[in-house]
């Protein structure tokens, strides 16, 4: 087993590489949203309604587990995220050799040990094959109804695995 021994320098580096990462990406989807907000009147009233009926129940009060219960907030996010992922793309190393056979007219490929994978998450996020209307901000498919309707490993604004971000 290796043991690698931090100094406070190489912790306060990856406390700033986190603090630099999380603003980043939480600032760029709040400009989206704003903009989606702003061009939607009728999601942005909706959404309005949700936290106002929140904040009443709540005397004012906003607290986390209240926020978390926000559903139609929660659809509006994703589907931002959905639109416009931070991360665009992201790469994988092969570890073993994999083949993925022939599908209708797209000839089968094979993948050698440490082969490296491009994954392009917004092209996944802009297919017909996985959201009808790509193009169209739609918080609704986010519902609890439609849900389900999502195939795995389609909506993946942050990328997957054991890889994907804090």
């Amino acid at each position: 087993m290796v043991c690698l021994e931090l100094s406070d320098k190489d912790i306060a580096a990856q406390a700033a590489v986190f603090f630099l990462a999380g603003f980043e990406t939480s600032s760029t989807l709040m400009s989206f949203v704003s903009y989606f907000l702003a061009i939607h009147e009728d999601v942005q009233q909706r959404l309005q309604e949700e936290i106002d009926n929140m904040l009443e129940n709540t005397g004012g009060k906003v607290t986390y587990e209240e926020v978390l219960a926000l559903k139609y907030l929660d659809m509006v996010i994703s589907e931002t995220l959905r639109m416009y992922p931070p991360a665009t793309a992201m790469d994988r190393v092969c570890v073993k050799p994999y083949w993925i056979p022939p599908s209708g007219n797209q000839p089968g490929i094979t993948f050698k040990e440490g082969d490296i994978l491009e994954i392009p998450i917004f092209g996944l996020h802009r297919d017909e094959e996985y959201f009808p209307e790509p193009d169209k901000f739609d918080p609704e498919r986010f519902s609890n109804e439609n849900k389900h309707k999502i195939k795995p490993f389609s909506f993946i604004p942050f990328g997957i695995g054991p890889r994907s971000c804090i």
